[in-house]
């Protein structure tokens, strides 16, 4: 999940695509290892190839950060080098997680915290999630 894959209908429903990539296999999708994915969008765990309803929760934390703070590359400036995603999940192993954007409400933030635990299982569904947004809107 990244902000290229949402599209919007024309009764404004978001709509989500690229899916032709995924293999399903019964609780988890795993993508075939010659297919690219936005690492800056992706979860630990599917950093490594596997994928889940929790790890599009993560992707869709990123997705709002990009939104608020304007900026479709996540982590610019910090994560870096020829081995960008060993890097990466080395920064995100530490527990570094993306910077509160400008002008974004806390309790929206302590969302996409939320949405960025490390362990899948204790990061929130997205029943949960809507619920949270329509109470900060």
């Amino acid at each position: 999940l990244n902000p290229y894959t949402i599209y919007v209908s024309s009764d404004n429903t978001a709509k989500i695509g690229e899916f032709r990539y995924a293999l399903y296999d019964g609780l988890e999708n795993h993508c075939n290892d010659n297919i690219s994915i936005a690492v800056h969008y992706t979860a630990p765990e599917s950093l490594d190839r596997v994928f889940s309803d929790k790890s599009d929760v993560w992707s869709f934390g990123v997705v709002l950060w990009s939104i608020y703070a304007r900026d479709c590359n996540p982590y610019r400036g910090k994560v870096v080098g020829p081995n960008f995603v060993e890097n990466m999940k080395m920064y995100l192993k530490l527990g570094n997680r993306l910077d509160v954007p400008l002008n974004c409400p806390m309790e929206l933030y302590a969302m996409m915290i939320s949405t960025w635990v490390q362990e899948p299982t204790m990061r929130p569904s997205f029943t949960l999630l809507d619920e949270k947004l329509n109470l900060i809107k």
